[in-house]
């Protein structure tokens, strides 16, 4: 299922006011940058590299509608998914990546 046009919408704002926050300073963009995509209930945060050409994806959030609550995912060192922890917000979500105590994410 994908989200309606309101849902994905208001994902679309949420999402970028997080990246806009964590992007790394202009300075560097040419060097390292994190953009997101949405598919379907997805949403995937991504670390871009222009120099390299790569793009990894290193945090996939996803809507359970049947149980209204967002599942966090992180990647291994295989780039395998593994279960991070669940949130009730997309915001929340959002906050256990930003503020990363794991370290699974940003460290």
């Amino acid at each position: 299922m994908v989200f309606n046009d309101l849902e994905r919408y208001r994902t679309k704002k949420i999402v970028e006011q997080f990246v806009e926050l964590h992007r790394p300073p202009v300075s560097i963009r040419s060097l390292v940058d994190i953009t997101y995509a949405i598919a379907g209930q997805t949403v995937e945060l991504i670390e871009i590299r222009p120099s390299l050409g790569n793009k990894y994806s290193f945090a996939k959030i996803v809507y359970v509608r049947t149980k209204d609550v967002w599942m966090v995912y992180r990647t291994d060192s295989r780039a395998n998914w593994r279960p991070y922890d669940v949130a009730r917000t997309l915001e929340a979500a959002l906050r256990m990546i930003g503020t990363d105590a794991r370290e699974c994410f940003f460290g």
